[in-house]
Formats: structure tokens, sequence, C-alpha cells
């Protein structure tokens, strides 16, 4: 039976797996002159950041947000090691994994994804032989037990590509699944330590998998609904139109509703282009749903991915704030209302203009982002509220808020 063992949930995570050598010898760079820097850093033309682009790989780029490099190094300063070595990890952690060689999401625990050290990408381990090559020898020493080699790379096969049908296994529904998921997600200590005995429960002391995934979704959701927000809202459903999240009590305006959850999902683009279907639970970088767009188990009882956007004729509630506080892990969203919801009220908000859409809609758009000074200098727990009536308007300016700190709750500075 193959198993990887399963990563843990320290701080540090470099290194966290140690091997020897692989039962068969590395290809190594020859030679006395050091190998060429295959990788190299380009700007984007929109300004949003840099990305190393690899042309050995035939293409093979990532943007520098999605690598862990070493700290205090600038990514301008990182050799082909240090990349390959950040790549290999955030490969290791992915949740959304696809096969290389038969283009499946699919995984069990007696077939799970391995990463090639040849080429960096995901691969079953039935669709992969015992480790023989590294792109850089370096890989094996920190990551050994986490490598194979696909079949692509020994040259006895081609990738398959298009769309595998059928949804999650259910070993992919357990669980420890989903303990595996959230180790790949920055959480604050006491949740890390919750979820760690969560695990200890389900291993060795025999916990029955429902319980310890409702003990993982109760967790979860005090989470990602903070400040005992959670039991104001519930899942309803709506005639004829499916679910949505109602009000069970009156909410005030600027209340957030919540954190938005998920998981890194940094090879969609290209997963989608053998055949993925398109994201519908994805914010920003992170996506609460697997390659199915089934939503994952344990995100079930959190709030913010089931918020419905208005139909004709209806109007948001509610909007996305970026928040640059200590309470939100870095580069999640939070959702606050923009005004008082009366009980029994849906909570809407809008998906913005590039999300996909096959069904009527009114297009009523809120967000709040971080106020600046005119020279451009950031007002410090401060925002600024957007409101966009349609696609084509300009954006309107309705209020600004200030955040606090000490009660963790947002205020009105001035509305327009």
């Amino acid at each position: 039976k193959a198993t990887v063992s399963v990563l843990n949930w320290g701080v540090d995570r470099r290194g966290a797996r140690q091997g020897g050598r692989p039962p068969h010898p590395l290809m190594e760079p020859s030679g006395e002159d050091p190998p060429k820097q295959t990788w190299t850093l380009h700007n984007d033309e929109d300004g949003q950041g840099a990305y190393f682009y690899n042309e050995a790989l035939g293409g093979f780029s990532t943007w520098t947000r999605h690598l862990d490099l070493p700290a205090g190094l600038e990514p301008e300063d990182c050799t082909d090691t240090h990349i390959w070595l950040a790549l290999a990890e955030r490969q290791i952690r992915e949740v959304f994994k696809m096969c290389s060689v038969c283009a499946s999401p699919k995984e069990y625990f007696s077939d799970p994804m391995f990463v090639c050290g040849t080429c960096l990408k995901h691969v079953h381990y039935s669709c992969s032989e015992s480790c023989t090559m590294v792109v850089d020898s370096t890989l094996w020493d920190t990551y050994g037990p986490y490598l194979r080699t696909c079949l692509v790379c020994l040259d006895k096969t081609s990738p398959k590509e298009g769309f595998v049908p059928g949804g999650p296994t259910p070993d992919q529904l357990s669980a420890q699944a989903a303990l595996n998921r959230l180790k790949s997600v920055t959480l604050p200590l006491s949740v890390r330590s919750a979820l760690s005995q969560v695990e200890i429960q389900l291993n060795e002391h025999g916990r029955a998998d429902k319980k310890a995934l409702e003990g993982i979704t109760q967790i979860l959701r005090g989470h990602y609904c903070p400040g005992g927000m959670a039991h104001c809202f519930k899942l309803m459903s709506r005639p004829g139109r499916g679910n949505g999240i109602f009000a069970t009590q009156f909410i005030p305006a600027l209340t957030r509703v919540g954190i938005y959850p998920g998981y890194p999902d940094p090879n969609s683009a290209d997963q989608c282009a053998r055949g993925r279907p398109s994201p519908k639970y994805a914010l920003a970088e992170f996506n609460a749903a697997d390659y199915y767009n089934v939503p994952f188990p344990e995100l079930l009882g959190t709030i913010t991915p089931f918020l419905n956007e208005p139909g004709e004729g209806e109007f948001s509630n509610t909007a996305w704030l970026q928040e640059t506080g200590d309470t939100v892990e870095n580069g999640r969203l939070s959702v606050v209302t923009v005004r008082d919801v009366k009980q029994g009220e849906e909570l809407l908000l809008s998906y913005g203009p590039l999300y996909p859409r096959d069904y009527p809609y009114a297009y009523d758009a809120y967000s709040f982002h971080p106020a600046e000074e005119d020279d451009g200098a950031a007002i410090p727990d401060h925002y600024v509220l957007w409101y966009y009536p349609s696609r084509e308007a300009q954006a309107e300016e309705k209020a600004m808020i200030k955040y606090n700190k000490k009660n963790d709750k947002f205020s009105f500075v001035h509305q327009s």
C-alpha cells in the first residue's frame, strides 16, 4: 500500500521531512562549470508582481507570491536551488492536485499524489516509478519521501488531456483528508492545536470519521466566523432559487459576516487549460471547493462561500474588505455589511465583474479598500467604501470607515 507521511502542524515548514539517498543514482549536473541559471525573473506589465519563468521546463512559470522563498532574500537574488525548493514545497502542500499523466484529480489513500522530481508536477503513485531523477540534487535531501518520477519524464507515455468526470473520492471527503488540506494554510496557534487534537483522537483513539469531521467543521466555523457571529446566520432554501444565507436576527451595518475560507489554488489556470472546470467558489487566492466545484466538507459550516449575489430587482447589502490587521491571515478577504440587515433578510454580495455567470443577476457591487492620503500614503486602519452601480459606471465613494483593534469592530468616519 502506497502512503505519504502527513505533514506536521509545525510553524517551520522548511525541511519537515528528511530522507536518505534514493534507490537509484540522481541525475546531477556534470562538468567543471556551474550549471546555468535556468530561472529568470520578469515583471508583469499590469504591475501585479513578478514571476519566475523556466525555459528548461517548457514554460513553467509561477508568481513569486506563490513561493515561500527564504526570509530576507529578494527574488532577484534567489538561485535555482532556492526556487526549486520553494516550488517543491508548494507542490507538496498543494490541495488542488491534478495528475500530470492521467489528468485525474481523484486521489485515494492507496494511490496518493506525489511530486515528480524532474518536472515538479503532481503524479499518482500508479502513474510513476521510484524517484531516479531530480532537477536539483538538494530536492532529495529535503523532500525525498514525497518524490517520484512520472511516466512522462521516463518517456513511457504521453500526458492525457480533458475533463475527468465524476466527483471526489470517499477518501478525499474524509476527516484525515480535511486535516491534510488544512496543513497547507496559515492558521493561528489555537486553531492548529485544536485540529491537532482531532487528528490524535482520529488516529490514536479510534474516533469515528464522521465525528472527527464534525469537530473540524466546528473549529473552522468559529475561526472563519469570528466574534461568535456564526449563530446570526443560517443557510436556508429559497423557493425556486436554491439556497442562501439569511440573518437570524438584526445585523447592524459594518458587521463582519465572516472571513472567506479555502485553500490557495495557484495552478488553476494551467489545470483549466487541461480540462478542469472553471472554479465557482474561488476568491482572490483562495478556493473553497474542489476540482469538481464541490465545497470542501470541512468548510460547510462557514458562511461567506454560500452568499448569493443579487438577482434581478435586488441589491447588495454586503461588501468585500481586504483587511490589513492581525485578525485575518494575509491575503484573505472578509465580508462586511454595508447597511443594517433585518431579521429574515438574505445577505447578498456582488461577485464582481469577472465571475462567469449563466443566470439572471443584477450588478450592484460594493467593496472596501484601504484608505490613502492624497500623496498615496496609507491611512492606517481606515477603509473607503466604493459603490459600483454597473459594470460601466464610475465608482462612487460612499463612506470612510475605521477599524478599532481593541474591540475588533468597524465604525463610520463619514458617509456621503
